[in-house]
């Protein structure tokens, strides 16, 4: 590479966030040779790289770039500390040199009473762990050269390079002493960065982020787990409690013994529930596990027993082994979908725990107990068969384990907000036996123990918990408002099953493979770009070097919210940056095909959307701008209904909808069309009707749970959330599940409509994280939105919804009910759903005010201006909502009558066009409408009827147009001055994008014309008949490019607005 090439370069890093300002293609070609070469060392390195680190002498190259096994970190450790060592004693010898590096970018120093724990699994490199702190113990002595440099392992037994530098006056006597063997270290917001020397690493700048704690400090777990609780870390504060109950060995061995005592008083249920405590308080005690399954036999629970048995430690099975061989096989079988605890939660209390009554009036907690003394009186009691006796001495040990029944109350109450409602409920019941007789030990553990049964739908058994409660005097606000929400559930459908509701896998489940598949991609882009890059090879029409490095800066400024997969958002990110920036070398491999010859029949079909030889044939003699017209085309492509769409997938055109009048939608999705409209005329005149035909029962669903929130008077953004978040937070969820128990009082909804809201609403809350991981699966495709947003903070902002689909990101808690709770039988949600396309980049360039705000800024409040527009019609009665689950096809002229009835003002078709034929199309619109009815509607696919839109259309370079690239540049050009006028300051020009949508973009507008005319003569529209017509040309954050909005009447009196 010349000097000259290198200061340009480094001038192009030093640009603003726009990077370079060189032209993104470029007919130049690379040195096939020089390409050859680098893609073979690329492919040796890959799949030999000790061979290559040894070929090259460089053993460390071995492990650049991946991580170093946990031995061999070890080895390399103790080798690099005594070459250290043995050279401090040569002369002239110094520890202070200069290397390059990678560091963490300048940001305020956390507070450790606000991070939430993290392992070393979960970070990713070169990314600033914003919000999480890494726990490790030290296990090799430090290496002192510009800075200490450790091996150190979390809690999962994973190792760790821990680099700390700008330690004052440090050296190697204060680094042995600072970071010893066996210390407990903790990180803040680490910074995870790969090494020169092979792996992976935490480099800490700032000594003031990492600290040391003794290897025989004291951790006060409950005081860790109430503080990661209040950051709503309930994993964290789970293992934290957890932890804190690895030292009751007594209370474990203590319920284990009540157990056997009620085994011998023949109470087999309360003898099993103590099993289960035990367990609870430590899962590998094999004597609690042998006396459960022993109960399990003795109450011939055949289905159970088999369940418990499997959870069992394998090191148990040989003396379980036994006893579960003896049962009966006549014995008495659960469901097949039983838990292995299912006896504790499905059995009331009073049945449970009537050991409870020993301690009435005596309880122990607060008292001071001689524990062992205690316990030794109750084994000798045992060995008597003096089982009441010695049970009530167990209970008194167990009973003064007062810290113990705080931690497990506190578990319950985390697997409650982690979903884990099972071990919930068995952590409650656990509670409630080590609280004893005393109220202010056990009300928090009853409440949180029928709360978790309200989640796993057994409603009669969450209701005998809270009549224990009330019996045993707790009174509060919470467990009244729930008892009332309980009597309500058992009264709306007394025949539901008890049992807890299982969760099949849905459809939306089985799609996991896209992201592994990008992986690979994605690596192996990035690995050749790289290459590219530094060859010394000119580069621009392979890589568009403006665009910004998005991926880098997200994950080392630490932008990633809480609560998400870091590593399938790295990857996601790290392809979208790859393909965005090998954009160039796409789009010359399409261009460089030369004749018609290149392209497939398959291709082509697809093209079309077709599989008819006859419509190849078309293709192939048509003339350009000639209109495909034929009915049985279309009647071949039937409307897709094999997915879910949770919000529009257009942006909604603003229609007029009259005062007084009644507007009928069909195929409407949602309310789109409602809350983007403009409402004309005067409201003395009446409210408006919006009737709804939908054959998508999760649609009618969903917007009627909308327009019931609407009517309700709502929060803004509460309906904003329901309707487009993945996630929501808790003042969502509650306003939702009134709406749905509003809509399930009145039942206005069809009868398959009102199952899927009851179903609703027994959907236990779904961890932030699942939803996270959920969207990004339906979210496969790398967009290259990022890559063509100037500023950072769009890009910074787009990314976050991108990664996670949450709106009003500080508010999120729980994930969508919606999008990720629905009945196993519907269809998965349809992938690449995003509020950016609902959306118009005039509406975003009105609002951003000359980059004051930012564009998420620009959408949300777009969507909440429309919103509150149409809540304010809700709340004043002047508007009012009627679905109806049908669809409106030409064969059914019932439904057409039913239709016309109702004298519609107007009509909205969505994009129905697209599935039938002209000429049926118009027939079934004549018989819905009365007079003077107007019709709105889009079309998506025209394109694919007319021959000229799409680029390898002109494969023959037909006489009088230009060849491929030509076209390609006109086009180019066309979208580049477009981009100036209307988000100037916030997109590139020209966008980075694929070829296709940049041509198809270039021609919507000069071949609608065409369709239209064809489509309207059809049904003998004339052009007075026809309103405004809007073709979204061109979109940078969606393929819209040629969505067309039009609409038209039959009445020739009057012309369509």
């Amino acid at each position: 590479m010349s000097s000259s090439r290198k200061k340009s370069k480094s001038k192009s890093r030093r640009r603003g966030e726009g990077g370079s300002t060189s032209a993104p293609f470029d007919d130049s070609s690379m040195d096939q040779a020089m390409r050859n070469e680098l893609m073979a060392r690329m492919a040796q390195l890959m799949t030999d790289p000790a061979g290559v680190a040894k070929d090259m002498g460089m053993p460390g190259l071995e492990y650049v770039g991946r991580p170093v096994p946990k031995e061999q970190m070890l080895k390399m450790h103790r080798q690099a500390r005594a070459g250290v060592l043995s050279r401090m004693t040569g002369p002239g010898y110094t520890a202070s040199f200069s290397l390059p590096y990678t560091v963490k970018p300048k940001m305020p120093r956390a507070q450790i009473a606000a991070l939430r724990p993290i392992c070393v699994k979960d970070l990713s490199v070169g990314t600033t762990h914003k919000g999480c702190v890494l726990d490790g113990v030290i296990l090799e002595l430090p290496v002192f050269m510009s800075g200490v440099h450790t091996i150190a392992e979390d809690k999962n037994g994973e190792a760790f390079m821990l680099s700390v530098y700008n330690i004052p006056g440090a050296d190697f006597a204060m680094a042995d002493k600072t970071f010893p063997v066996g210390a407990r270290v903790k990180v803040l917001e680490p910074f995870y960065k790969a090494v020169n020397s092979g792996g992976f690493g935490v480099r800490v700048e700032d000594p003031g982020e990492i600290k040391v704690y003794s290897k025989d400090e004291i951790v006060d777990y409950r005081e860790e787990g109430n503080r990661l609780f209040g950051l709503k870390d309930f994993a964290g504060a789970t293992d934290a409690y957890t932890n804190g109950l690895k030292d009751a060995a007594v209370l474990s061995i203590c319920l284990a013994n009540a157990s056997a005592c009620c085994l011998e008083l023949n109470r087999d249920i309360v003898s099993y529930s103590l099993a289960v405590c035990s367990l609870t308080v430590n899962p590998s005690y094999e004597k609690a596990w042998f006396r459960g399954l022993t109960c399990l036999s003795r109450m011939e629970r055949i289905s159970e027993a088999r369940k418990f048995y499997v959870e069992a430690p394998s090191d148990a099975h040989a003396a379980l082994r036994p006893v579960l061989e003896g049962m009966s096989s006549g014995g008495r079988r659960t469901s097949k979908t039983s838990k292995p605890f299912d006896t504790v939660l499905r059995e009331n209390l009073e049945s449970l725990l009537p050991v409870l009554d020993l301690g009435k009036g005596k309880s122990c907690i607060g008292d001071e107990v001689d524990v062992d003394k205690m316990k030794a009186k109750g084994n000798s009691f045992f060995k008597k068969c003096e089982f009441e006796k010695a049970l009530e001495c167990y209970l008194s040990v167990i009973h003064a384990h007062g810290d113990d029944q705080k931690l497990l109350s506190n578990r319950a109450t985390c697997n409650f907000k982690l979903s884990k409602f099972e071990q919930a409920v068995v952590d409650a019941t656990t509670a409630v036996v080590v609280g004893g007789a005393r109220v202010d030990s056990i009300r928090k553990a009853l409440f949180r123990r029928a709360s978790a049964l309200r989640e796993l739908e057994l409603y009669e058994s969450a209701l005998d918990t809270v009549k224990f409660a009330r019996s045993e005097g707790v009174q509060f606000d919470e467990l009244t408002e729930l008892e009332r929400e309980l009597h309500e559930l058992v009264n709306l459908d007394p025949q539901r099953p008890r049992g807890p509701r299982h969760n099949q896998p849905t459809h939306e489940d089985e799609v996991d493979e896209v992201m592994q598949d990008g992986t690979v991609r994605g690596s192996a882009i990035s690995n050749l770009n790289d290459m590219l890059a530094i060859s010394g090879q000119d580069t621009t029409h392979i890589l568009d070097n403006r665009v910004p490095k998005f991926h880098y800066d997200f994950f080392k400024e630490g932008h990633l919210p809480p609560h998400c997969n870091a590593k399938m958002c790295q990857e996601w990110t790290v392809n979208a940056f790859e393909e965005s920036r090998a954009s160039p070398m796409l789009t010359n491999q399409i261009l460089d095909m030369k004749s018609a010859d290149d392209l497939t029949p398959e291709y082509i079909l697809r093209r079309l959307g077709t599989t008819c030889r006859e419509d190849l044939m078309w293709w192939l003699t048509a003339p350009i701008g000639n209109v495909r017209d034929r009915p049985e085309w279309k009647a071949k492509r039937g409307y897709a209904t094999d997915a879910l769409h949770s919000f529009g997938n257009v942006w909604p055109r603003p229609i007029d909808l009259r005062f007084g009048k009644t507007h009928v939608g069909v195929g409407y999705v949602d309310l789109g069309v409602l809350v983007a409209a403009n409402y004309v005329g005067s409201e003395e005149d009446g409210g408006i009707k919006f009737v709804g035909y939908e054959t998508s029962v999760y649609s009618t669903a969903k917007t009627g749970v909308l327009a019931e929130m609407f009517h309700m008077g709502a929060p803004v953004d509460c309906i904003l959330q329901v309707w487009y978040s993945s996630a929501w937070s808790a003042e969502t969820m509650k306003v939702f599940r009134s709406a749905l128990l509003g809509l399930t009082k009145k039942g206005s909804l069809p009868k398959a409509a009102l199952a899927v809201c009851k179903f609703w609403l027994g959907v236990p809350q779904i961890p932030l994280l699942v939803a996270q991981e959920k969207w990004l699966r339906l979210h496969p495709q790398h967009h290259n939105i990022p890559a063509n947003l100037v500023k950072k903070r769009d890009r910074t902002e787009v990314m976050q919804y991108m990664l996670t689909g949450r709106l009003l990101l500080e508010d999120c808690e729980v994930g969508s009910v919606v999008m990720f709770g629905n009945p196993p039988d519907l269809p998965h949600l349809v992938h690449e759903e995003s509020v950016l396309w609902l959306v118009s980049f005039e509406e975003i360039s009105m609002l951003n005010n000359n980059g004051r705000h930012s564009v998420m800024h620009c959408v949300v409040e777009t969507l909440r201006s429309r919103i509150s527009k149409a809540r304010a019609l809700f709340l004043d009665g002047k508007m009012e909502v009627d679905l109806r689950l049908k669809g409106v096809t030409a064969g059914d002229e019932k439904v057409q009558r039913d239709i016309a009835e109702m004298e519609p003002w107007t009509m909205s078709w969505s994009n129905l066009c697209d599935y039938s034929s002209e000429k049926d199309f118009h027939k079934m619109l004549k018989a819905c409408s009365v007079r003077n009815t107007v019709h709105y509607m889009h079309t998506m696919n025209w394109l694919i009827q007319v021959k000229g839109t799409d680029l390898n259309d002109y494969m023959t370079i037909p006489e009088g147009f230009p060849d491929q690239r030509t076209l390609f540049k006109s086009a180019k050009h066309w979208v580049k001055e477009m981009a100036k006028k209307s988000a100037k300051g916030i997109l590139l020009s020209p966008p980075v994008y694929h070829p296709n949508n940049i041509v198809h973009a270039y021609h919507a507008g000069k071949f609608f014309d065409s369709w239209l005319q064809n489509f309207l003569k059809a049904g003998g529209v004339k052009g007075k008949q026809t309103g405004a017509v809007h073709v979204r040309k061109f979109s940078f954050f969606c393929r819209a490019e040629g969505n067309a909005f039009f609409s038209f009447t039959y009445d020739d009196e009057i012309r369509s607005a």
